[in-house]
């Protein structure tokens, strides 16, 4: 009989989100992750937001992302359900500055 392999989760996806579902649930379950292959560019707009210190932290990631060096972004300029501009700028947020992300590091650095 062939050798099946038996997952107790499978994750689509190894972005972020996926990533952190995996890291979290593998030391309690077998954990599959499938992904499609890397982007080959970085797009506009890639970046993390300071609350994501909190989780990187919470998973013993934090000093391995700082090695990243990613750069900080202080302001960040949104349109979301209208044509008027929100920006939001880091001194008034408790989590600091987020980071403008090198996608393809990152995502690989999360697998």
């Amino acid at each position: 009989m062939r050798d099946q392999l038996f997952v107790d989760v499978l994750v689509v996806g190894a972005g972020p989100a996926g990533s952190t579902v995996a890291l979290n649930l593998a030391p309690f379950h077998k954990v599959l992750i499938v992904t499609q292959s890397s982007a080959t560019s970085q797009a506009v707009g890639e970046s993390l937001p300071a609350a994501a210190s909190r989780l990187l932290k919470d998973m013993g990631l934090w000093s391995s992302f700082l090695e990243q060096d990613h750069q900080p972004h202080r302001l960040s300029k949104s349109l979301w359900g209208s044509a008027e501009p929100y920006f939001n700028d880091s001194i008034r947020n408790l989590d600091g500055d987020g980071w403008h992300l090198d996608r393809v590091r990152f995502d690989d650095w999360l697998l």
